[in-house]
């Protein structure tokens, strides 16, 4: 069972309507609107205590952020790994300051270094243009002299895009990321499982019919099929596929889509827990805190091994 203090915010959040699961407004607006906002960057005490940097890319942003003085400092095999972190929403929206809370308390509490990218965004941009900004990004730090290991991590639509990228970087016959972290991830964008019809009732954050009509902008988008394994992965093929950590909520409607990839790939580690919302990974709870102390430890715990990308036999 959630602990008292999520169960509160839950109560909160249901009663005073601060998440909406729908809206009568038609999803292009909301999007506007949402995009009409300032761009969210991490805060100015984030980055006074943390070593924060941004890269400008074409079609997008890479934000790097370390330790002061940098993973230099560390004494163990953490200096040689860091996570490239893909945000939620949907493939529409834009990161959002929970991202960045949770990516300053990686950093300075776990000490791995992050790469956060800001794809760019549907209906604007393709999937196919997404996934190839994604898996550029990827190559290219996963070859990058100072990194042994590259992680690859996301949320909702970012975990989805994890997975979309590292299949295009199998396509390229490129070398794929050392580990990958799946927090309640958006595999499946028809939202086609029956069981989800029953979750819905005890999600505050999503519901069917708006899973099903940002897939449907998404994908057409693209001019893919929605069930197309190059918009959603869960048709895809996991053979051979990277040591995973993936993340599901009992009152999620997509936690179908983490049981369903845990199915599919045994090796995966699957980490569920009963009661809990989309996303509840990112956020600030004694049960947030623990599994976020998991993504640490798993992540610490890879054993480094040679890439021959380092050494010029590539």
């Amino acid at each position: 069972m959630p602990s008292l203090p999520i169960r509160f915010v839950f109560f909160s959040l249901r009663t005073g309507r601060v998440l909406h699961r729908s809206s009568k407004k038609p999803l292009v607006d909301n999007v506007a609107a949402a995009r009409a906002k300032p761009s969210v960057e991490p805060s100015n005490r984030v980055k006074k205590r943390l070593e924060v940097r941004c890269e400008q890319r074409a079609n997008g942003q890479v934000w790097h952020i370390d330790n002061k003085g940098g993973s230099s400092r560390l004494s163990d095999d953490r200096a040689r790994k860091r996570v490239v972190f893909f945000h939620g929403g949907g493939y529409l929206y834009p990161v959002q300051q929970v991202h960045w809370w949770f990516v300053a308390h990686m950093v300075s509490k776990h000490r791995i270094p992050f790469s956060v990218a800001l794809y760019p965004l549907a209906p604007e941009h393709s999937v196919q243009e997404f996934t190839a900004f994604a898996a550029d990004l990827i190559d290219e730090l996963g070859a990058a002299a100072e990194t042994q290991h590259l992680v690859v991590m996301g949320d909702s639509a970012g975990g989805g895009l994890c997975v979309l990228a590292t299949n295009e970087l199998r396509r390229r016959q490129r070398p794929l990321p050392a580990a990958m972290v799946l927090i309640c991830p958006w595999l499946d964008l028809d939202a086609s499982q029956p069981e989800q019809q029953v979750v819905q009732q005890r999600d505050i954050m999503l519901s069917v019919a708006s899973i099903k009509e940002t897939g449907e902008l998404v994908a057409q988008g693209g001019n893919i099929a929605i069930d197309d394994p190059l918009v959603s992965p869960i048709y895809g093929d996991f053979q051979d596929w990277p040591p995973t950590l993936v993340f599901g909520g009992g009152d999620d409607t997509l936690v179908t889509d983490s049981r369903r990839f845990a199915a599919k790939v045994p090796s995966a580690r699957y980490v569920e827990a009963k009661g809990q919302m989309h996303v509840w990974p990112l956020l600030f709870f004694a049960e947030a805190r623990k599994a976020q102390q998991q993504i640490a430890s798993f992540i610490t715990n890879l054993p480094i091994v040679a890439d021959t990308r380092k050494n010029g036999d590539e």
